[in-house]
């Protein structure tokens, strides 16, 4: 530019949510069934501090919540008796017939508050429908 001026701060936050539906009742209009992610403006900041710029620097915190794409479950885990950390336990489990089964399934015992899939309590190979776990 002409002007040589520094570059400036953002005084917008754009943003849009790619629906996976395809089908959708009208151009860009999706029911909320057909919705699978929802995102929420919960803060938006203008930092009329910064004196460096016409623009002003603007945050903006977002809330996201998504849908399950599969509304039955894939795997339906049973426990059998009651759980204690001194004694074994045993879960029976059953999966859809179209769900492709692999020698590498296994399943894991996370707490509620797990944020990756490294962080189990303690995991079993998927042999057959029984799996045994002593942690």
């Amino acid at each position: 530019s002409e002007k040589k001026r520094k570059p400036a701060w953002t005084d917008r936050i754009l943003w849009r949510v790619k629906h996976l539906c395809q089908n959708a009742s009208k151009e860009g209009e999706f029911s909320e069934e057909e919705q699978t992610i929802f995102v929420t403006l919960n803060n938006y900041v203008s930092h009329m501090s910064y004196g460096i710029s016409d623009h002003k620097p603007v945050t903006g915190t977002f809330g996201l919540e998504l849908k399950p794409l599969v509304s039955v479950p894939l795997v339906v885990l049973n426990p059998e008796g009651e759980w204690s950390a001194e004694h074994d336990v045993i879960i029976r489990y059953s999966a859809v017939p179209e769900l492709p089964s692999s020698a590498w399934d296994w399943i894991g015992l996370f707490k509620v508050t797990f944020r990756h899939m490294n962080d189990y309590v303690t995991y079993a190979w998927v042999e057959d429908d029984e799996i045994s776990s002593n942690k």
